[in-house]
């Protein structure tokens, strides 16, 4: 990880290459020889645009990104920013929590924000933040995105609705895990039913 705030001259993609748009972040290959990529920090209140980069291998990535949103961006980041930011980043419209259209999302009681996922939303989601594994393997998973600001996310096997996400501050997690393990208990999605509690991720 490089911090270039004092750099006269901050490294810049590769001419023509693409920049993968990612939470808080802009991902980059930097020549397919290699297979290396850059992760740049958007603006973020006083920090500007590709203040740090961090180049790695592309299994590397999600490593790389959660170190530049948690210890390069932390608490400059609006708690309440991050839910509004995905929302919109991955086209996921407002429904009502009995609302059979997927995807969508609502805010739920405890100050979280649930999200409903078909298996397209979810791997759309899943790249955007930048997180390891496959998005529709059976699981229970927490991610830290931000300073005290969590992911929680679950699959069962319901082929129309997969994967559920709720995003919410550390003081919701209790609340948030409980919500999860009662959809994947619901019969609605059954695929996990025997796991009792959530893996940590970055």
């Amino acid at each position: 990880m490089l911090n270039q705030g004092e750099a006269e001259r901050k490294w810049l993609e590769t001419p023509g290459s693409i920049p993968q748009h990612c939470h808080l972040l802009d991902l980059s290959e930097t020549g397919s020889t290699y297979g290396v990529h850059a992760l740049l920090n958007r603006e973020v209140a006083d920090i500007p645009a590709a203040a740090f980069v961090a180049f790695c291998p592309h299994f590397e990535i999600p490593a790389a990104a959660s170190y530049l949103r948690l210890e390069c961006l932390g608490e400059k980041v609006n708690i309440w920013a991050h839910a509004v930011e995905i929302r919109i980043a991955c086209e996921i419209p407002p429904r009502a929590l009995n609302d059979g259209r997927l995807p969508g999302y609502s805010e739920i009681s405890n100050g979280g924000t649930l999200i409903r996922l078909d298996q397209t939303t979810a791997k759309t989601l899943w790249r955007f933040l930048n997180l390891a594994g496959d998005p529709l393997v059976p699981q229970c998973s927490r991610h830290q995105l931000g300073t005290d600001f969590f992911a929680f996310y679950a699959v069962g096997s319901d082929a129309q609705e997969p994967a559920r996400m709720i995003l919410g501050p550390g003081w919701s997690s209790s609340s948030a895990e409980r919500e999860l393990k009662r959809w994947l208990k619901s019969g609605k999605a059954k695929g996990i039913r025997s796991r009792k509690g959530f893996n940590t991720a970055s």
